[in-house]
């Protein structure tokens, strides 16, 4: 399987259209941790963040034929997601929640004061993050995060480019004031 993991995206969509099942498993081990960071962010619920993993790969799987543009499948993949956050989005009483690290640091390797620190500074941008409006969050988390182009993003949330680069730029400045950074500064 070494060979298929350095395919590109676009032949491991036609592998799959031509029935290699395999292809697709390859595909959601690229990009299911990663869509699946993007919804927790957005859902702010582990479980609800799994289920629409889920159920935006069972989509991509079922939709993979009308992809035109099989370089694309980062962007179109997220636009899947995207879409089934909006529409489970009005179902959901939406509610602060405490985040918790992916990973911890080895014994003895961090202060214990720094972690405290680190934690204390993760739950704020996530409390900021929070805060933000959908549209808003998606894109930063989209550019931020996932390291998406503003050509992916524009692509991914059906926006023009224009729009996408506002929306970061407008995000990134309430975020920024959210968290306490600029005061004073002039």
């Amino acid at each position: 399987m070494g060979e298929q993991e350095e395919m590109t995206d676009a032949q491991l969509v036609e592998d799959v259209l031509v029935g290699d099942t395999d292809s697709f498993d390859l595909l959601m081990a690229r990009y299911q941790h990663a869509v699946f960071n993007y919804l927790f962010y957005l859902t702010r619920n582990h479980e609800r963040a799994e289920d629409l993993v889920q159920e935006t790969f069972i989509r991509a799987y079922q939709s993979l034929k009308s992809l035109r543009n099989r370089e694309k499948f980062k962007p179109w993949l997220f636009r899947i997601a995207t879409n089934l956050f909006k529409s489970h989005y009005r179902k959901w009483i939406l509610r602060p929640f405490i985040p918790l690290p992916d990973s911890y640091p080895s014994a003895g390797m961090e202060d214990p004061e720094e972690s405290i620190e680190r934690l204390e500074t993760q739950m704020e941008v996530q409390k900021a993050l929070s805060s933000l409006p959908e549209s808003a969050r998606s894109v930063l988390l989209l550019r931020e995060m996932e390291g998406m182009s503003y050509e992916e993003i524009a692509e991914s949330l059906n926006l023009s480019i224009g729009t996408v680069k506002s929306r970061i730029a407008r995000a990134r400045q309430n975020l920024a004031r959210l968290l306490g950074y600029g005061k004073g500064v002039g």
